[in-house]
């Protein structure tokens, strides 16, 4: 009889995908627990996004729980990029993005926050001279 088994790795753990496979020789892995992001939250502090011109934006997170985290963003909610670390850059000028913060902690945990969304600034105008 086949047993669904999870196979991923940390990073794919923290991507929130996985590989699920049926199989009677693979190893069986305990399937991680997955939480809103809002469990790892400091003091009720959800994660912050600040525009810092036409072309970035920073993510701050402060966590009560350790946890590694990236940031998936896009034009759509598909997001397309996986940012790992505070800072996006590479984004375009006068452009709305999707966001949504992730990460894993030591114990294997998951979290999760909410899709949300952020428009670029548009570009600075050369003043006529």
């Amino acid at each position: 009889m086949s047993r669904l088994l999870l196979s991923a790795t940390l990073g794919a753990a923290v991507l929130g995908v996985a590989a699920l496979a049926l199989t009677d020789s693979a190893p069986a892995y305990d399937i991680p627990s997955i939480l809103p992001i809002t469990a790892a939250h400091a003091q009720g502090q959800r994660p912050r996004l600040d525009v810092t011109g036409p072309t970035a934006a920073r993510v701050d997170f402060p966590t009560r729980v350790p946890v590694v985290y990236t940031v998936v963003v896009g034009e759509t909610e598909a997001f397309g990029r996986l940012i790992e670390g505070p800072d996006l850059d590479g984004l375009k000028p006068d452009t709305t993005y999707y966001f949504r913060v992730q990460g894993v902690a030591a114990d294997g945990t998951i979290y999760l926050g909410e899709t949300r969304s952020f428009r670029t600034d548009p570009e600075a105008v050369p003043a006529p001279s």
